[in-house]
């Protein structure tokens, strides 16, 4: 189930909500909210937050609900193909994911 808002007028607001009031398996609940360019902005997932964040169409980083940094993404030439995943705040102690 995927609930679209609108505004008093009718006109759709960038919100869409999966699973909302009704609950995904097990009874969780998910929430995703979508920019006005139609990139994922925010999931809540039970209650947990993650918010993303673009360079143009690339994905360049995941943050919590406190705008923490969980993740970030270094891409190269191909669409949608990260090289590096790095976890948490970008440091030379932290350990790199290549993909």
């Amino acid at each position: 189930m995927i609930t679209v808002l609108t505004d008093h007028r009718g006109n759709y607001l960038d919100n869409f909500c999966f699973g909302c009031p009704a609950s995904i398996s097990g009874g969780d609940t998910a929430s995703l909210t979508y920019d006005p360019n139609g990139r994922l902005f925010e999931t809540v997932v039970n209650g947990v937050t993650t918010r993303f964040v673009y360079d143009g169409d690339a994905l360049v980083m995941e943050l919590d609900g406190s705008n923490n940094v969980l993740r970030r993404y270094v891409h190269g030439s191909r669409v949608d193909s990260p090289l590096v995943w790095l976890e948490g705040i970008v440091s030379v102690n932290r350990p790199a994911r290549l993909i």
